[in-house]
């Protein structure tokens, strides 16, 4: 099942319970200067490694997707509180911004987040 089928079923169940749910953007930040200093063989095992990591987060009820180059999206389709995102958040964060040893380089990378919660902050449409 695509990650936008997962959306869009998250909500209509958010919808029948009146509840809530959760989605987080992340965007590595700068990751072309990742690519264009060490090559895009090092970039694409570091883009896997991220991956890995956020897997981890991404438990059973948490679906994951990469949604562009060095984009990935992560839904939590549970009641969600405004604590609950920002707490995966964080961990998104922590989980991201570990040094990735590749090759026997140290190689940092960070990431920006959107969050959104539904219904609060809109129409489940507009959030993909």
């Amino acid at each position: 099942v695509g990650f936008e089928h997962q959306i869009e079923t998250a909500a209509r169940a958010a919808d029948g319970r009146q509840g809530s749910m959760g989605l987080l953007f992340v965007s590595l930040d700068d990751f072309k200067p990742v690519n264009d200093s060490f090559g895009r063989t090092v970039g694409d095992r570091v883009l896997r490694r991220i991956a890995d990591r956020l897997r981890e987060l991404a438990t059973p009820g948490l679906p994951l997707a990469r949604v562009g180059g060095d984009d990935f999206a992560l839904l939590h389709p549970a009641d969600v509180t405004a604590e609950t995102v920002n707490a995966l958040a964080r961990r998104v964060l922590d989980s991201v911004g570990q040094v990735n040893d590749i090759e026997g380089r140290a190689i940092a990378v960070s990431c920006s987040i959107g969050m959104v919660r539904y219904p609060r902050h809109g129409a489940w449409s507009t959030m993909l």
